[in-house]
């Protein structure tokens, strides 16, 4: 009983260094997930992991609230035709496009 105590006490340890650890997503090998399947998974509820094989990214674990806010965002990054884009981000990106006129500011160089 005190063996199992005593690796509780060492998984929590184990949670606690991947959490100070910087901003970077926590990284597990598959071997680490299959024999820390509680760490892992305790880790991946509070952010993303990369799951690694081979020391390769190959999977990334998640909760479901996380993937379904990444769902709900669609395709950040979309490619319209002339003729495609949708009437609200057209009068958006006009009325950003007429105010840099108007200013004469730009925020590149030329």
């Amino acid at each position: 009983m005190a063996n199992l105590a005593y690796l509780k006490y060492m998984e929590y340890i184990y949670i606690l260094n991947y959490q100070q650890k910087g901003s970077a997503m926590r990284t597990f090998s598959t071997v680490e997930l299959t024999q820390q399947i509680g760490t892992v998974t305790h880790v991946a509820s509070k952010e993303p992991v990369t799951i690694t094989h081979h020391r390769k990214p190959r999977f990334v674990l998640m909760s479901i609230e996380d993937y379904e806010k990444m769902q709900g965002r669609g395709r950040p990054r979309r490619v319209y035709g002339v003729g495609e884009t949708p009437p609200e981000l057209a009068d958006m990106l006009a009325t950003e496009l007429e105010q840099r006129i108007n200013d004469g500011s730009s925020d590149y160089d030329d």
